[in-house]
């Protein structure tokens, strides 16, 4: 996602750990002069609905700020995710002060196997 709002990308993929099986470190830039939040939501892998570990975050005017996007074991095994070939979610920022106001920008992101 790259737009007036914010650019979001994908630096790092991570590797399980204790708290996860795999993850990604999301970098988000805010390109605002007000805070904004940003969402994850709709997540599927393999089409199936498997919800991440993350948790909502908010970014300063300007600045930039690192978020991990995660799925530990337990949430696999109770997804019946037997293997991953594709995963599937929706990125949406908001402006923090005003919650009820609809999306600045969101997308969707799909990260395929190659």
């Amino acid at each position: 996602l790259d737009n007036d709002y914010a650019k979001i990308s994908i630096v790092k993929y991570l590797a399980k750990d204790s708290w996860w099986e795999f993850g990604y470190e999301l970098k988000v830039i805010n390109k605002t002069n007000q805070t904004i939040t940003i969402t994850i939501s709709n997540a599927s892998i393999m089409d199936i609905n498997c919800k991440p570990l993350f948790s909502v975050d908010h970014i300063e005017a300007s600045n930039t700020a690192y978020f991990t996007l995660a799925w530990d074991i337990e949430t696999l095994e109770r997804c019946y995710i037997p293997y991953i070939d594709n995963i599937e979610f929706m990125i949406k920022v908001f402006d923090n002060d005003n919650w009820n106001s609809p999306a600045l920008t969101g997308t969707r992101i799909l990260i395929k196997q190659s």
